[in-house]
């Protein structure tokens, strides 16, 4: 998903999706907002289809872009947060390769300690508490807040059933969907340290992580207790 509220996001996009696009993969990405200029550069991307968010929300440009990449036929969706332009350029690769010995899991980038402990102490905290808990649905204790992650086609089909009010618990969602259906869920564990400019611990950031600590708990709960 994209949104750019300034032009340092739109530049961290757009490096983010050349890394991509560059090493051959198609994008479908859905923007939630951004101005119109910036889409039309976007869309010039090579290999990159661009929507507009149907409805306003974080799910609402999840289930857009996965639906339309499920209806042209993907065997497996990577998906990642437009900020992971280090981990497109450096690790993408490797995790992908290291995937494909898992083709019928999700396979989710952890972080190992030493590189969860470089970011702010807030999302350190909110991050370890959620991956504690998803660590005792999954059995196989790790990090599962990272981002990225690479889906089969059902558990892929899962994000589309993520409830609107879950946001960012819509990974954790999918994750407790797909444990309990014996889709097995596989953790890729990298040095996936902090950019630099994401460090700073400020008082808008422990609003964010901790309303997205209660979206991921909500997740997890909606993913352990639904009903086809």
């Amino acid at each position: 998903m994209t949104m750019a509220r300034g032009p340092d996001e739109e530049a961290l996009i757009v490096r983010a999706l050349r890394h991509v696009s560059d090493a051959g993969f198609p994008i479908v990405a859905c923007d939630g907002g951004s101005r119109a200029e910036f889409v039309e550069d976007l869309r010039a991307l090579p290999r990159t289809t661009l929507l507009l968010s149907p409805a306003r929300g974080l799910i609402a440009q999840i289930t857009h872009a996965v639906a339309t990449a499920v209806d042209r036929g993907a065997t497996r969706i990577f998906y990642t947060e437009p900020d992971k332009d280090v981990f497109l350029e450096q690790h993408a690769t490797r995790f992908l390769e290291a995937a494909r010995q898992n083709a019928d899991a999700v396979c989710v980038a952890a972080r190992t300690a030493s590189a969860l402990a470089t970011f702010p102490s807030i999302q350190q905290f909110t991050e370890r508490t959620i991956n504690t808990l998803i660590s005792d649905v999954v059995g196989v204790s790790g990090d599962y807040s990272y981002g990225p992650m690479l889906l089969p086609p059902q558990a892929a089909k899962y994000a589309l059933q993520a409830p609107e009010h879950i946001g960012w618990g819509w990974r954790h969602f999918v994750l407790a969907r797909a444990h309990r259906a014996g889709i097995p869920v596989a953790l890729q564990t990298g040095e996936y340290e902090c950019p630099p400019a994401q460090r700073q611990d400020t008082g808008t950031e422990r609003i964010h992580r901790l309303r997205q600590l209660a979206q991921n708990v909500e997740g997890l709960l909606a993913g352990l207790t639904f009903v086809d």
